[in-house]
């Protein structure tokens, strides 16, 4: 217990009782009692807050990520239109020349 061993308890226990007197020393260690569990309250509702901020942040930024790998697959599917695109514009061209060429020859 805060690496407080069995001697140093017994002399903290003494000098309580000379320095308090035996009437009070039951009231003080109910009111030390309360104050290191009110203390421990405090510390675990800092925690949990602390925790909670931080799994908040955590989805937030996982829900940021999602929303850039959507966009970026929307991008890939445009791109790829586009290069669908390309290729039978120039099949097109391709065929468009051949065609020139075709009648140009004929005339």
């Amino acid at each position: 217990m805060f690496g407080i061993g069995m001697q140093e308890l017994i002399i903290i226990g003494i000098v309580a009782l000379l320095i308090v007197g035996p009437k009070k020393l039951p009231e003080l260690a109910r009111s030390l009692g309360k104050g290191f569990a009110e203390f421990k309250k405090t510390a675990d509702d800092i925690s949990d807050g602390v925790k909670s901020s931080l799994k908040e942040e955590k989805i937030t930024h996982q829900n940021g990520l999602e929303d850039d790998i959507k966009k970026t697959d929307e991008h890939n599917v445009q791109i790829s239109d586009i290069a669908e695109t390309t290729k039978s514009l120039n099949k097109n061209e391709h065929h468009s020349k051949e065609e020139t060429k075709e009648i140009y020859i004929e005339n």
